[in-house]
């Protein structure tokens, strides 16, 4: 149900009838494990089960009166006590009040919401590693503040992308377990409206679920709905960093790596020449808002005494964090299958300084001679010579006679060659495609 789009996926997950579907879910299961206990009838529970049926309810009306109601489960209590028998009707929320349902439907749509998450996360991981292997050898400059500083290759700058999507992976499955949770506690929590039977209710009630049995009642302590918002924060935060990378990378001056084109003739309403990174910029404002919910987040956690209006803010904030989410993933999904990377202009960008992006390997090499800082100096300012007289570096290190004594021409030619300085790049790149695919493989077992 949750594949044809993204935006059908929220929806499906967060909309007012997916909402009041997860609401009568818990009053159908808390009737049924009440009479399990024995606390009311079987047979009116299993009436109210039977009532407690998304097709028999006026979700419209339900959310009209939640306008006065502040929520709609009053509202939606009224509905299935009205489709039920007299006997069987004075039973539906018994010993309930409106956070245990609210809640607890909450758990229930963020477990779905962090397995819909984690499907599209491990797609995407996959997918960087496909690119990150294909460029494991694709020489080019990497930047530090924006200036050349050390041959890189292009997997590895995906690997850099890729490898925070494996830590979110790693931290899904904890915070799902987290936030995966019953509640139940009735109005203030002690679970006094269920006498003797309330804990074994709660018990069953968690098992009938799915969720687990929790150790306090959350009604004001929704710290574990805090962490997914942060968990998705996290998420499209690293997606922000990849696609900030992708924006610079396909600027004019740069011109190495884009992303496919979005809008055909219409990328500029006026700009013929222009081919803007529309993906990227719609992951960073998916971002850029969600940074922001977490602060909200927080404020939302501050309820006072045993229950407070804070707890408003939330509702509307998980449903809108979860869509940018899913969002910003399905953008930097199109992007990772369908990057062209140029690597013919990779390599002439490397050469833009004319050997001074490997003056750290002319000094290590120089150092093993005349000690580090001594050849830190002799670069330092041999290079301010190259840039100054617009020469390759090679000829001013030729011209310089404790350089050239101490290394020779064909030690300075091997220093400044950069396929001989790129360290462990291939290797960290190796590792991560291949802890991608590990992680892919384990989610299929």
């Amino acid at each position: 149900m949750l594949e044809p789009s993204i935006a059908n996926a929220a929806e499906d997950l967060f909309s007012r009838r997916s909402m009041a579907e997860a609401c009568l879910r818990v009053e159908r299961e808390l009737a049924l494990a009440q009479a399990t206990v024995g606390l009311i009838p079987d047979a009116a529970a299993a009436e109210i089960a039977e009532r407690c049926r998304i097709e028999a309810i006026d979700v419209d009306r339900a959310w009209l009166d939640a306008e006065r109601t502040g929520y709609p489960i009053a509202p939606l209590v009224r509905q299935i006590t009205g489709l039920c028998t007299k006997e069987a009707g004075q039973y539906v929320h018994w010993g309930a009040t409106t956070m245990d349902v609210m809640d607890t439907a909450l758990a229930l749509q963020l477990v779905a919401a962090l397995r819909v998450i984690e499907q599209k996360l491990r797609t995407l991981a996959l997918s960087f590693a496909d690119v990150a292997e294909k460029h494991r050898d694709s020489i080019m400059a990497g930047r530090t503040f924006w200036g050349h500083a050390l041959p890189i290759t292009f997997g590895y700058k995906v690997a850099a992308w890729l490898a925070p999507l494996l830590r979110h992976l790693e931290r899904i499955g904890p915070v799902r377990e987290r936030v995966g949770v019953c509640e139940l506690g009735g109005a203030v929590g002690t679970l006094a409206s269920m006498g003797e039977q309330g804990l074994a209710v709660q018990a069953e009630l968690a098992r009938r679920l799915g969720l687990r049995t929790p150790m306090f009642v959350w009604h004001t302590a929704h710290d574990c709905v805090a962490e997914v918002i942060f968990l998705w924060s996290l998420i499209t935060g690293s997606l922000a960093k990849a696609a900030a990378d992708m924006s610079l990378l396909s600027s004019t001056e740069i011109a190495e790596a884009f992303e496919p084109p979005s809008g055909g003739k219409d990328t500029s309403s006026t700009l013929p020449q222009k081919t803007n990174p529309i993906y990227s910029a719609q992951v960073l404002a998916c971002a850029n808002v969600l940074g922001q919910s977490t602060a909200l987040a927080l404020r939302s956690m501050r309820q006072t005494h045993e229950r407070s209006g804070e707890g408003m803010i939330e509702f509307p904030l998980v449903a809108d964090a979860y869509r940018k989410t899913l969002r910003a993933l399905e953008k930097m999904q199109i992007i990772a299958t369908g990057i062209s990377v140029d690597v013919q202009k990779m390599r002439a960008n490397l050469d833009l300084t004319e050997g001074q992006i490997m003056s750290e390997a002319v000094m290590m090499a120089l150092a093993e001679k005349l000690g580090r800082l001594e050849a830190h100096d002799l670069l330092h300012e041999a290079c301010k010579r190259a840039a100054a007289a617009r020469v390759p570096l090679h000829e001013v290190l030729l011209a310089e006679p404790r350089i050239a004594g101490a290394l020779g021409e064909e030690g300075i030619r091997r220093a400044l060659d950069p396929h001989r300085y790129l360290g462990a790049a291939r290797e960290l790149t190796d590792r991560v495609v291949q802890e991608a695919r590990r992680l892919a493989r384990s989610a299929d077992t």
